[in-house]
């Protein structure tokens, strides 16, 4: 397990789905998933709407690894979606 304070660039293949849900069934928390079996949850929300509109997608991401509460956690600074639409 990494550092908590320790953050590194990375860049993913994978998949995105929805992890968390509020009472009405919207959507409050993603994470990604590589297929390597890795899982990461996503950190903020200013990409959330954007985000929502590729779940279930094939995704390249790039972004900042961080461990949060024994979690990997991701910010993503940016992503391509590949893959039939």
């Amino acid at each position: 397990m990494g550092h908590p304070l320790e953050r590194r660039k990375i860049t993913a293949k994978g998949i995105l789905l929805p992890s968390e849900w509020d009472d009405n069934g919207a959507v409050l928390a993603l994470t990604f998933f590589t297929h390597d079996e890795d899982e990461y949850k996503i950190k903020g929300k200013e990409l959330l709407p954007e985000l929502l509109g590729i779940l279930r997608r094939e995704l390249f991401i790039e972004g900042y690894l961080r461990w949060e509460d024994g979690e990997k956690m991701i910010q993503i600074t940016a992503f391509t979606p590949f893959g039939i639409p």
